[in-house]
């Protein structure tokens, strides 16, 4: 079973992922940024020709290492914020079986993002920008919704748990 798990800044998608990877019997998250950061001489998340390949060299990689994973037996968990160009390359290598979207609201994510440790905060426009992106970007709207404003972290894993079990 492949499951996405996506969001803005501040919505959870980490923490609900590793505790949901947790439950299930054998299982791998994918953490997007992690990959990302493979790219060593920095990241281009603009629309500049350099960006548009990273993009989508990084949905490719995303999607090798699902495929990978999901031959190998194991429950699979991509995790995090990546580009539409970047979801049409992680599509031609796997199929998610779940699309879990996390939209807490939009200050709850500001809030989030300021009780971070001060060089893992986004910026209050940053985190806004990315809340505006998944509340109106059309890929969303196949995806499952959760609003993890008011919910600890257990119960979000759970609301998850109830759809795919």
């Amino acid at each position: 079973m492949l499951i996405v798990i996506t969001g803005p800044a501040g919505s959870g998608k980490s923490t609900v992922s590793r505790e949901l990877a947790k439950r299930l019997d054998k299982s791998a998250c994918i953490d997007v940024d992690r990959v990302k950061d493979f790219i060593v001489n920095t990241f281009i998340y603009g629309k500049a020709p350099e960006g548009v390949w990273q993009w989508k060299l990084l949905g490719k990689n995303i999607g090798l290492l699902a495929k990978n994973y999901l031959e190998s037996g194991l429950e699979t968990i991509i995790e995090g914020y990546i580009s539409r160009d970047a979801w049409m390359e992680v599509y031609k290598y796997v199929k998610p079986d779940y699309e879990f979207l996390l939209l807490p609201t939009r200050n709850v994510t500001i809030n989030r993002d300021l009780a971070r440790v001060e060089n893992e905060r986004m910026g209050e426009e940053i985190v806004a920008t990315h809340h505006e992106h998944f509340s109106t970007e059309p890929i969303f709207d196949r995806f499952i919704k959760i609003d993890s404003s008011d919910e600890e972290v257990d119960i979000t894993v759970q609301k998850i748990l109830d759809r795919i079990f």
